[in-house]
């Protein structure tokens, strides 16, 4: 993994030879002389964090704010600001600027500011990253809130379920508790990759209701980030259902609200549907 990346933009070359000096041997620095080139710059490299001047000729390092702020790829992105001028810096920061560098400038301040301003961008990139575990069904991926998982076990002795729709028909005791199996390949109209002994039970529970989830296959669970979450509708999919469309290991895959592929009247009769199944 290479340094995390910062470019400076600011019309001052001892400004940008000064920010090399005191970064460089911690983050790959790239330089703009201008705004335009700068917002250029950012498009084209995706940095971790903009250093940015506001009084630079041409477009203003406001206008480069509002640039970057306006971009869904770089929205994310800390911005200092880097100015002698305290109240447009502080002006900045209501727009979405992290922080702001006052000059003259003094080499641990700088340092400790791209640290701070790193270290909050990180928290709030994992505050907004969406766990998910992955799940196979025949040639199908797709994946659940991890939030929602359980337990993953083999699939075992499952006891018939009275009543259900076809994709519902048998429940299973887990740590002594009976619950519904959920057939995902039933529910979807696809055929199962793996027979029944190589399949495996996903166990999620959604407002206090567990459902156990028949698969082929389960992955590595994954953090995906917020970069690659999106909300892609899929046309044979219940829209209620899908939780958001994201890109993991194996590509784009839809994550789905497994109790929402029942009915409200469905789910509200599942404690009944078990004990007609009981002893």
């Amino acid at each position: 993994m290479g340094l995390p990346r910062i470019v400076v933009i600011d019309d001052s070359e001892a400004i940008q030879a000064f920010m090399r000096a005191v970064l460089a041997s911690h983050y790959a620095i790239t330089t703009a002389s201008n705004g335009v080139e700068g917002l250029a710059l950012c498009r084209r490299a995706r940095p971790q964090l903009v250093l940015l001047d506001l009084s630079m000729p041409g477009m203003t390092g406001e206008e480069v704010l509002a640039e970057i702020q306006a971009d869904a790829q770089l929205a994310g992105t800390p911005v200092v600001i880097v100015t002698s001028e305290r109240a447009r810096a502080k002006a900045c920061m209501s727009r979405g600027a992290s922080a702001y560098l006052v000059k003259p400038l003094r080499a641990d301040d700088v340092g400790y500011v791209v640290e701070q301003s790193l270290a909050k961008a990180r928290t709030e990139v994992a505050r907004q990253s969406m766990p998910v575990l992955p799940i196979g069904i025949g040639r199908f991926e797709m994946a659940v809130p991890l939030e929602e998982v359980r337990e993953v076990v083999w699939m075992t002795l499952v006891s018939p379920l009275p009543a259900g729709p076809a994709y519902l028909t048998s429940f299973v005791e887990a740590r002594g508790e009976p619950v519904c199996v959920l057939d995902l390949a039933a529910r979807f109209g696809i055929e199962h990759g793996e027979p029944l002994v190589e399949r495996k039970l996903v166990i999620v529970e959604h407002g206090g209701t567990k459902l156990a989830l028949c698969v082929d296959r389960v992955h590595d669970p994954e953090d995906v980030a917020p970069s690659e979450i999106g909300a892609s509708p899929l046309p044979d999919l219940d829209a209620s259902a899908l939780v958001a469309m994201v890109k993991t290991a194996r590509g784009p895959v839809p994550v789905i609200q497994a109790h929402a592929l029942l009915s409200r009247g469905l789910v509200r009769r599942l404690p009944e549907l078990l004990r007609e199944a009981g002893p």
